[in-house]
C-alpha cells in the first residue's frame, strides 16, 4: 500500500493513487529486493570481478563477452554499443578531475543502469550486454573501480568492434 508524503491528511490525489494500488491483484506487484533498488542484476559473474584485478579482464574476459554480444545480429549495434562507453567515458573523465566529487556523480553513473534498461526495451541491446554493463555498474564503488570499468569497456569495445566492424 502506498504511504502518502507529508502529512496524514490524504488528498484526492494520493486517495486515487492509493485506491487503484489496493484494487491492484496481488500478482503485479513486484517482489521486494536488495537489487532492485539499482535494478541491477542479481549476480556478478565470477570471471567479471575488479577487486582483485584479474590479470586476464583486459584480454581474455573482454573477449569473451565480445564474443557473446556480437552473436546477436539482431540488436547490440556498434553505434548503439557506443554511446554506452561514451557516456562512461565522460564520467570518468570528470572524476578523474574532482576525484573529491565521485560521490556527487555516482547517482549520474548509475543511471546508466536505467538507460540500459530503456535501451533493452526497444531491443536495441540484448540481456547479455545489458547483464554485463549491470555487473560492471555494480562494482563501481570509487574512481578506481570506475576507472577499471572503463578500461574493460575499452577492451570489450576494441574486441567488439573486430568482431562487428559497422552497423551494416
Amino acid at each position: 500500500m502506498l504511504k502518502p508524503y507529508g502529512n496524514s491528511s490524504r488528498s484526492p490525489i494520493s486517495s486515487s493513487v492509493q485506491s487503484k494500488a489496493e484494487l491492484r491483484p496481488p500478482s503485479v506487484e513486484r517482489p521486494s529486493s536488495t537489487n532492485s533498488q539499482r535494478n541491477e542484476p542479481a549476480e556478478t559473474e565470477a570471471h567479471l570481478i575488479f577487486m582483485p584485478l584479474n590479470p586476464e579482464l583486459f584480454n581474455k574476459v573482454a573477449r569473451q563477452e565480445a564474443e557473446f554480444v556480437a552473436e546477436n545480429r539482431s540488436a547490440n549495434k556498434p553505434s548503439q554499443i557506443r554511446k554506452f562507453y561514451d557516456e562512461l567515458c565522460m564520467w570518468e573523465t570528470k572524476v578523474s578531475m574532482e576525484p573529491s566529487r565521485f560521490n556527487d556523480y555516482l547517482p549520474f553513473i548509475l543511471m546508466l543502469n536505467a538507460k540500459l534498461a530503456y535501451a533493452k526495451g526497444r531491443r536495441l541491446v540484448d540481456d547479455h550486454f545489458a547483464k554485463m554493463i549491470g555487473d560492471c555498474l555494480k562494482q563501481v564503488k570509487d574512481p578506481e573501480t570506475l576507472r577499471i570499468c572503463k578500461l574493460f569497456f575499452e577492451a570489450f569495445l576494441g574486441f567488439y568492434k573486430e568482431l562487428r566492424p559497422s552497423d551494416k
